[in-house]
């Protein structure tokens, strides 16, 4: 849905994270998911979306930089 009604106006990643009850009981522990639930669907989720976000920091980044160099 957001990807539909948002994604010509702003950056929609692909991952998806899942709803989780692990996830949601992080805030009450204190502790990261990858602390609380390393190997969950979330966990993975958040750490494929981390992978997303750096990428495309890169991709901005080396097209910043390309444009600079000219």
């Amino acid at each position: 849905s957001l990807r539909q009604n948002y994604g010509r106006i702003i950056k929609v990643y692909q991952t998806v994270i899942p709803v989780s009850v692990k996830a949601a009981e992080t805030s009450t522990t204190g502790k990261s998911i990858y602390a609380y639930d390393k190997n969950g669907a979330a966990a993975k989720a958040y750490a494929d979306f981390t992978g997303e976000v750096i990428k495309d920091g890169e991709k901005q980044r080396n097209r910043h930089e390309t444009t600079l160099s000219r």
